[in-house]
């Protein structure tokens, strides 16, 4: 689950929900198939529906292809690409995650084809033990540059996911 909630205005922006099922293919490879329910409180878009493909290779380096199933803004079905890189380690018995990735789109958000961003960000997995093994809290703060003034433009954001393994 994903919210984003303005701190200028005080409302909530975007809110998700993701499926996910992770497949490893090997030692090394692991597959990441998943849908993604967007909405958009507060904006004026509908929401939409996102079927993606994550291949991580050592847990490290990642490509993400995310497809929309039904954008309805009058935007053509694009495709977003995304390479990144994620680097897991410990300060102070903390385990931060550090992460950077690079996208493009071909009509995905826009009307435009071509390098669309640079993002980059630190969170910090804390396991909810009281809640089962498999909960985890991951509080975050990222800053994404434009690559695109016609696509989005330059900002910081964070906030705080929940993620649940079955």
């Amino acid at each position: 689950a994903f919210a984003s909630h303005h701190p200028d205005s005080g409302r909530t922006h975007e809110a998700d929900i993701t499926l996910n099922y992770d497949v490893n293919v090997g030692d090394r490879l692991r597959l990441s198939p998943n849908v993604t329910y967007l909405t958009f409180p507060n904006l004026d878009l509908r929401a939409r529906t996102e079927l993606a493909v994550k291949a991580t290779l050592d847990d490290t380096y990642s490509l993400n292809v995310v497809r929309d199933l039904d954008n309805k803004e009058g935007l053509r079905r694009g495709t977003y690409v995304e390479l990144g890189a994620r680097k897991a380690f410990e300060v102070f018995g903390l385990n931060p995650v550090a992460d950077i990735a690079v996208g493009w789109e071909n009509h995905f958000l826009s009307n435009e084809t071509g390098l669309r961003h640079i993002d980059a960000g630190l969170s910090l997995p804390i396991p909810l033990k009281f809640l089962g093994e498999n909960v985890t809290l991951i509080p975050g703060i990222r800053r994404t540059e434009s690559l695109n003034d016609k696509v989005a433009n330059d900002k910081w954001y964070g906030g705080l996911t929940l993620e649940v393994k079955f």
